[in-house]
């Protein structure tokens, strides 16, 4: 449908939900690495059907605001994964591509894209 939704974990209670995150399905989802050890402020990455890869904050979970949307597959996103300092996301998808991309910067670093190798 779109939506992220996010729970918390104890009660199962809604915590907050980005209603228009992706124009399709949401197909993918995780959490980039923080030094911030009290949860302030993070990040997470989503992936679509759409084929968008999606970089948002998360302040307080209280407010959620998309800072990079970028769209290189042409294909669903299968997967979107971080490295363990944060600073980069590889996403892959049904088209057989898989894209590197800076967290930071919102943009592509490295490209593997092969219609065959993935079917």
């Amino acid at each position: 449908d779109g939506k992220i939704r996010a729970f918390y974990p104890e009660s199962g209670k809604l915590k907050f939900m980005i209603p228009d995150a992706h124009t399709d399905e949401v197909t993918a989802l995780t959490v980039v690495a923080s030094d911030d050890d009290l949860g302030a402020e993070w990040r997470m990455v989503s992936g679509g059907k759409d084929g968008q890869v999606r970089v948002w904050k998360v302040l307080a979970d209280t407010q959620q605001l998309l800072i990079h949307s970028v769209k290189e597959h042409s294909g669903p996103i299968n997967s979107v994964v971080c490295n363990s300092d944060g600073t980069q996301v590889i996403s892959s998808s049904e088209d057989g591509s898989c894209i590197v991309w800076d967290l930071n910067k919102g943009i592509r670093i490295h490209a593997l894209f092969d219609q065959t190798i993935f079917h």
